[in-house]
């Protein structure tokens, strides 16, 4: 099984370009992890139980059904040759963002963000039986043009008012989840790629073909 993992900020064009491999590609998108709501997997049901005390939505703030979906999808998955996700294991950290304000939590965000990290120590530990296998392939935009696209876009969510909103906090805990993930899984690839023109977006195409051809 190789895994490649499209991650990034909103608004960075991972679903543009997820789209274009489908259909270059002929494998299919897993769904995603924000969809669904699968069994948890025991580490889950464990983090579940230790942190209930803390906090008062400890499922919505840690984000807990999105982790359990991605590894039980992941899990289900291995006999396929290529797995397209559209977001994972670096991007998890950054949904509790919003599920600490969503949640009102009470208690203050730097203590909050030591659960996170402690949530995502968790989350790698358990992801090394996939370790070897997969590629984060981490999508990069300029500000200006990531608040465009989300501008463009026909929906908007509250979730999307509160990132455009928040964006530079986003970008400060996207590259410290980052780090912590290529320090934890020291024998997966990351390839950080920028995205802001059209020629930007064929010169990825071209680098993510080379990635499942080879």
């Amino acid at each position: 099984m190789k895994i490649l993992t499209f991650e990034g900020l909103k608004g960075t064009g991972k679903s543009t370009l997820l789209d274009l491999i489908v259909k270059d590609s002929g494998s299919k998108i897993i769904e995603k992890i924000t969809k669904g709501g699968e069994t948890w997997p025991d580490f889950i049901r464990e983090a579940y139980n230790k942190y209930c005390p803390f906090l008062k939505d400890v499922k919505s703030s840690l984000a807990l059904q999105f982790y359990s979906n991605l590894f039980r999808r992941l899990e289900e998955s291995q006999r396929e040759g290529l797995v397209l996700l559209d977001r994972g294991l670096l991007s998890l950290p950054s949904f509790c963002y919003y599920g600490y304000h969503y949640s009102k939590e009470n208690m203050g965000f730097d203590e909050f963000l030591g659960i996170v990290n402690e949530m995502q120590n968790l989350a790698i530990n358990n992801y090394r039986k996939f370790e070897e296998q997969t590629t984060f392939l981490i999508m990069e935009s300029k500000i200006e043009e990531i608040k465009s696209r989300m501008i463009k876009r026909a929906r908007e969510s509250k979730a999307d008012k509160f990132f455009l909103d928040n964006i530079t906090s986003y970008i400060t805990l996207k590259e410290r989840f980052e780090e912590h993930a290529k320090a934890g899984l020291p024998k997966s690839v990351f390839l950080n790629l920028e995205n802001n023109t059209q020629t930007d977006l064929e010169q990825i195409i071209r680098h993510t073909q080379r990635l499942y051809q080879t």
